[in-house]
């Protein structure tokens, strides 16, 4: 996220090889750098899920195999 909203400073005030950046491109910007991080926000929650999960079910059926409670 700092990376992004730096390399968005820079386009703000014209650090870019070429000069000033129009409105749309900088709303454009803005909106590239919010999907990235809802993305990045996304793939961590899914990997997070995957692994409590995985946890909830080997402790499951190591501790009770009869009992399958994570069904």
């Amino acid at each position: 996220m700092v990376l992004g909203l730096e390399i968005l400073a820079l386009v703000c005030v014209g650090g870019v090889v070429g000069g000033e950046v129009s409105l749309r491109e900088f709303i454009k910007a803005w909106k590239e750098l919010e999907v990235e991080n809802a993305r990045r926000g996304f793939i961590t929650h899914l990997v997070v899920y995957i692994i409590v999960n995985s946890f909830l079910i080997f402790a499951n059926l190591w501790i009770s195999p009869e009992v399958m409670w994570f069904v």
